[in-house]
């Protein structure tokens, strides 16, 4: 008889018990993909027992595969079609794996009941468990928080409660034996756990997460598994740690409370010195999250968060972060509180996790006073775990895996050289959720070379380009002194040019004026003392010729012709002295300051003040010195075409003002 022909001799008005029917409904919605069961169960108000509406749908989940296969196998959804599949996967996981009993007439109870044998021989018991829903089974785990409390209060406190801690001596326990404690543990009895500093182990089943110590932050809920990754990098107190993908916050606040040492927030005070986290996350729903749990955990008075992609920052801008986590998204085939079925992940999903999961690390990696990077994930695959950072020491030089946790016995997989370094989890045997780690180290413990200051940098810079460029900066030097060169003759031509002026006008009072008229220019040039003594040098030697009235006049013909030959004679008008004094003054201030010449000039002064003391004697000396001067002068001169043919019409000149 089907299901249609029992449906016409049960009353309609008997009904599934509601725990059955508000199960079926949350089953729907996890498959459909709405939410987790978590959320999904704790977000419904259609029943008030939530524990067992959680347990029964988590069940259902974790053996769903099972219950597929069965049906199948004996046709149960063929020869009932009107059969509601969830509803009837609730009702076989209850009657093979919970209370292994149905209650009530209900047509769906009944179907299940009439069916009972034949899916008891077709499920395998043995095969087909999903690791993601051992809940049940495990311990629960509570980690002291030691910013909020210390472990000899939270132990006073529980034992005030009625808790008592079972004491054992590690150094004699191994993990299989530590197992069997914690499974023969009773519901009023907890200890310490063996591998993880400040984790307290309680009973399954036991109902923490409204404890008093929870809700204070004094104790923190977190899976075994989620703690080995803080634990295996063992950042000292005062230490600067960098977490990469920090939401929840879970590692955070543990990273937090490693790096306080015995510092309790809840008490005062100041942290150690140097003690500092940076949690960095990138989705902005999820930085909220990882804000409230560092609040509650006391953990954000040394904790900065950053809601950046990690990828984005600059490792200089963190240059004292010395350890970072790297627990970056994974397909947490490891996890097993997710409520999440036992379908493996795509080959292309895992690729492009372990694409992303490779460029977080080598980032990590890059960071200047980094020492330790801990590589976690929730995950079983070798693609996401042991083959990632293969491929990141193929790239990164320099680091290496270290030995971590050395009491934990499950290692990674001995194809890879690394393996016995890695630490590897399973939940179907070590009673937490699948996971790896992996610590890597700078070889040799060598510390990083931090980047250097950009004003170093420049420096630096500036001295490989004046290298590179020091032939030019040579030619350039040259050049400048082939021009100062230049100018020196000009000028000591236009000064020769005054020189045969005056003595041209041999007058004591035009002289006298015109002393008196280059002293006044003179205050205006910029200080130039080979200018000044060269000119002095001029006036005086006028004033001597005057005081010895023009004596012998032959040799003073005999100069004026040295100067004639030297292109130099001229009586030019007041204005051209003028011009030409304005033009000097020009010149004379890109000259630079030589103090050679400047040395060489005072002595001729000294010469001719003193001869004019002593009545000019012997004038021939100086005359003759003059001479010479004179006659380098015009050498230089004389290949100026234009000036010759300019210079002839100021000889034709002077002679008619001689004959005059």
């Amino acid at each position: 008889m089907g299901f249609d022909q029992m449906q016409s001799k049960v009353a309609h008005s008997v009904k599934v018990p509601r725990l059955y029917k508000v199960a079926a409904t949350i089953f729907k919605n996890f498959e459909d993909g709405k939410d987790s069961v978590k959320n999904l169960v704790f977000n419904c108000k259609k029943h008030p027992n939530t524990k067992a509406l959680f347990a029964l749908v988590m069940e259902t989940v974790n053996h769903r595969t099972q219950i597929d296969k069965a049906t199948l196998k004996i046709e149960l959804f063929v020869t009932e079609p009107r059969f509601n599949r969830h509803l009837a996967f609730v009702l076989i996981n209850e009657l093979i794996w919970g209370k292994q009993a149905l209650p009530g007439e209900s047509l769906p109870i009944q179907t299940v009941l009439k069916y009972k044998k034949r899916l008891k021989k077709s499920i395998d018991m043995e095969g087909g468990i999903d690791g993601r829903a051992l809940d049940a089974t495990w311990p629960r785990y509570a980690r002291i928080n030691t910013l909020c409390n210390n472990s000899h209060r939270i132990g006073k406190q529980l034992q005030e409660e009625g808790w008592m801690e079972v004491m054992y001596d590690k150094s004699e326990v191994d993990s299989k034996q530590f197992l069997k404690m914690v499974s023969s543990l009773k519901e009023t009895q907890y200890l310490a756990d063996l591998h993880i500093t400040n984790l307290l182990v309680f009973p399954p089943k036991s109902q923490l997460y409204d404890h008093s110590l929870v809700k204070d932050g004094s104790l923190m809920l977190q899976d075994k598994a989620s703690c080995f990754p803080v634990e295996a990098l063992a950042p000292p107190p005062g230490s600067s740690v960098l977490d990469a993908c920090a939401a929840p916050g879970m590692k955070t606040s543990q990273v937090a409370a490693a790096v306080c040492g015995d510092w309790e927030a809840a008490l005062g005070g100041e942290p150690p010195a140097g003690a500092k986290v940076v949690a960095v996350e990138r989705s902005i729903k999820r930085f909220g999250i990882l804000k409230g749990i560092l609040e509650r955990s006391m953990s954000n008075g040394v904790t900065e968060v950053v809601n950046q992609d990690f990828l984005k920052i600059d490792p200089n801008s963190h240059a004292d972060v010395e350890y970072i986590v790297v627990d970056p998204s994974c397909s947490g085939t490891g996890m097993a509180r997710r409520g999440g079925g036992d379908e493996e992940p795509s080959t292309e999903r895992l690729e492009t996790l372990a694409s992303v999961q490779t460029s977080l690390l080598l980032h990590a990696l890059s960071f200047p006073s980094v020492k330790r990077v801990v590589y976690s994930t929730c995950a079983v695959s070798v693609v996401e775990n042991e083959e990632v950072v293969a491929k990141v020491l193929e790239k990164a030089a320099g680091w290496e895996v270290v030995d971590i946790m050395p009491t934990w016995e499950r290692r990674g997989l001995g194809e890879f050289s690394d393996g016995q370094k890695f630490v590897r989890a399973l939940a179907s045997e070590d009673m937490c959720n699948g996971f790896f780690v992996a610590v890597l180290g700078r070889k040799g413990r060598s510390k990083s070379k931090k980047r250097k200051h950009p004003l170093e940098d420049n420096e630096e810079l500036s001295e490989e380009i004046l290298k590179e460029n020091s032939d030019i900066v040579m030619n350039e030097q040259l050049v400048e002194k082939v021009k100062k060169k230049k100018k020196k003759s000009k000028d000591n031509k236009c000064d020769l040019d005054e020189l045969v002026d005056n003595e041209c006008v041999p007058e004591s009072n035009e002289v006298v004026d015109a002393d008196i008229e280059v002293k006044k220019k003179k205050k205006k040039k910029s200080k130039d003392k080979l200018s000044e003594t060269e000119e002095s040098v001029c006036l005086n030697e006028v004033d001597n010729s005057e005081l010895n009235d023009i004596k012998p006049p032959k040799k003073k013909k005999h100069k004026k012709s040295e100067a004639e030959e030297s292109d130099n004679e001229c009586v030019p008008e007041s204005n051209e002295v003028v011009d030409a004094d304005i033009e000097v003054k020009k010149k004379k201030k890109k000259k630079s300051k030589d103090k050679l010449s400047e040395t060489e000039e005072s002595v001729c002064l000294n010469e001719v003040d003193n001869s004019e003391l002593n009545d000019i004697k012997p004038p021939k000396k100086k005359k003759h010195k003059k001479s010479k001067e004179t006659e380098e002068m015009s050498e230089e001169l004389s290949e100026d075409a234009s000036e010759k043919q300019r210079k002839k019409k100021k000889k034709k000149d002077k002679v008619k003002c001689i004959e005059d």
